[in-house]
């Protein structure tokens, strides 16, 4: 089964480490090891027909937990962040990355990376190789090569916003989203995922505006935090400016 194998796999390259660490003589820290991915190759499709979607954003996130090799510690960083938007065929492509050291002292889970994959008009999805708290050093998906599908909101009426599926729906994706881009502004993650921001933005004023006040979200906490990120995170510029780019 190709999922057995590819976690057999993550285990034996991280048992190979641990020889080599421990041959060192003083052995390795932990989160010093350089990390790296396959690339993934897959097609989004609609759920009920089978046609492919084109325009769908694709955010790939490969999640850093530091120290142990149980795994079950906080996220302490982004390994990587990376962007697609899908092809007439409904395609798209993630490029390979790394070797790169980790941004804090963790490794990559096998579950990296989480996919999240945005359209309007659909719900939006979350794909990942399942659950697991092995460390490893190199990942794959078990999505690669395979149709992910998204399933349409039985009804998108722009006047009718306040539709409890699509405010929920849309809160999902921001608070995945916030893991790796307000929980680690230093990271300046944001700046990868030009696409994901601009379509969740133009949703945010839509509901708004169907709803009849602001809502929250990703974008609109760059709009009203944006001195905060300035002063935290100086080297990534200002978000707010970087998003109003996006949607002129």
């Amino acid at each position: 089964m190709t999922y057995s194998k590819h976690h057999s796999n993550h285990a034996f390259i991280l048992i190979l480490v641990l020889f080599i660490c421990m041959g060192a003589g003083s052995g390795c820290a932990f989160g010093k090891i350089p990390l790296s991915a396959a690339p993934i190759d897959s097609q989004v499709v609609d759920a009920n027909t089978g046609k492919p979607i084109q325009g769908a954003v694709v955010v790939a996130y490969w999640q850093l937990r530091p120290g142990s090799l149980t795994g079950d510690s906080l996220p302490c960083g982004a390994a990587n962040v990376e962007e697609a938007v899908t092809d007439k065929e409904g395609r798209f492509h993630l490029p390979s990355w790394g070797p790169i050291m980790p941004a804090c002292n963790g490794f990559m889970n096998e579950g990296d990376p989480e996919m999240y994959v945005f359209k309007f008009g659909y719900h939006s999805g979350r794909f990942d190789n399942g659950v697991s708290t092995a460390n490893v050093v190199r990942t794959g998906s078990t999505w690669a090569d395979r149709q992910m599908k998204l399933k349409k909101f039985q009804k998108m009426d722009y006047q009718n916003r306040s539709a409890q599926s699509v405010v929920m729906d849309y809160d999902g994706i921001n608070i995945d989203m916030g893991i790796f881009i307000t929980n680690m502004p230093t990271q300046c993650n944001w700046k990868k995922i030009p696409n994901m921001l601009r379509v969740l933005e133009l949703e945010r004023e839509a509901i708004s505006q169907a709803v009849g006040y602001p809502i929250g979200g990703i974008t609109g906490d760059f709009i009203y935090n944006d001195q905060w990120y300035l002063k935290v995170a100086p080297k990534c510029g200002s978000p707010k400016a970087f998003l109003e780019g996006l949607i002129k």
